[in-house]
């Protein structure tokens, strides 16, 4: 990233990634950014690449697959 386009903005959007990242409820990510709702707050953070990844290979290797969990939630109905 040029550092001539970092500003504030910038690095708050970083700043409350990086926190949503770390597992943080998403309560304690509102009154740290000092958002009104958790919605605001949220809109602040991104889903980086890296983490998608993680995410999917973690679905992977459980063996769990996106249309297995709908079914079971379809039978818990």
């Amino acid at each position: 990233m040029n550092p001539i386009d970092v500003i504030p903005h910038t690095m708050r959007h970083t700043a409350l990634t990086n926190f949503a990242e770390a597992s943080v409820d998403a309560k304690v990510l509102k009154k740290f950014s000092g958002h009104r709702t958790t919605k605001m707050a949220l809109r602040y953070t991104h889903a980086r690449d890296e983490r998608v990844d993680e995410a999917v290979e973690r679905m992977e290797n459980a063996r769990t697959k996106p249309v297995q969990i709908a079914e079971w939630k379809r039978d818990e109905s």
